[in-house]
């Protein structure tokens, strides 16, 4: 029978923290359990991005930037980021 440790965090097997993971723009970024965004605004913090520079599809489908804060994410999704970059 197989045991699970506690290291700290929820979710340990084997005294290794279970990470969770969001697909950003084609790359798998993982989380700790208590670390990882629960909203797109969330995300877009913890990639230094502004959301007013920011256009983003979760899953297909486009997310206007004012519901960026409402947009609850769950493990798993796959979400692209375009970011606005003025120049001439």
């Amino acid at each position: 029978m197989r045991r699970h440790s506690f290291c700290g965090v929820p979710f340990c097997f084997l005294g290794r923290a279970i990470m969770k993971s969001l697909n950003v723009n084609g790359v798998e970024r993982e989380f700790a359990p208590d670390e990882m965004p629960t909203t797109l605004s969330g995300l877009l913090k913890i990639l230094d991005l502004e959301a007013a520079v920011a256009v983003a599809e979760i899953d297909g489908a486009i997310v206007r930037p004012e519901d960026f804060a409402q947009t609850e994410l769950t493990e798993g999704q796959s979400i692209e980021l375009v970011r606005f970059v003025g120049g001439g």
